[in-house]
């Protein structure tokens, strides 16, 4: 139970190594084209953040989210393709994760459950893992369109 707090294949490999190994496990295993892009780097953001502490809990948040993403496209989206992008500035990170696939009707997430409507609790749950690095999360996306996630959570220095 512990190890599901925090999954050692974070400390093991690393914040992008560890979403690529979700992204091949669950998109590329099943024949679904992915792929995986980075701008900065992770260490030197991890260098200049204010605590270890607040970069690991920061880290945990943003895998988190990406393997929701992801595991949630390979059950639903009957996507051909898949991309997931991460761009470590100055202060901030930056992640994407996009498809092509069925898409949704976005606002119907936000406006209200049904009883046999519980698509959005995957997405309301990243959005509020996200506020508490006070981030934002933004999901686009349409029927017939794919989906497009994006984060953008600071990094205190």
């Amino acid at each position: 139970m512990i190890k599901d707090l925090r999954p050692p294949i974070l400390d093991d490999l690393g914040l992008e190594s560890a979403i690529k190994w979700v992204l091949e496990k669950h998109i590329g295993e099943r024949g679904i084209r992915c792929g995986f892009e980075t701008t900065g780097s992770s260490e030197e953001l991890k260098a200049r953040a204010r605590s270890p502490v607040d970069f690991a809990r920061l880290e945990l948040v943003l895998f988190r989210i990406a393997q929701e993403g992801i595991i949630n496209i390979s059950k639903h989206a009957d996507a051909g393709n898949v991309a997931v992008s991460m761009v470590f500035g100055e202060s901030a990170i930056d992640m994407e994760i996009r498809d092509d696939g069925k898409g949704f009707d976005a606002e119907s997430i936000y406006g209200g459950f049904r009883k046999d409507h519980h698509v959005g609790l995957g997405l309301i749950g990243m959005g509020e893992r996200i506020s508490l690095l006070d981030g934002t999360l933004t999901v686009r996306s349409e029927p017939g369109r794919g989906t497009r996630i994006s984060v953008h959570v600071p990094v205190p220095a």
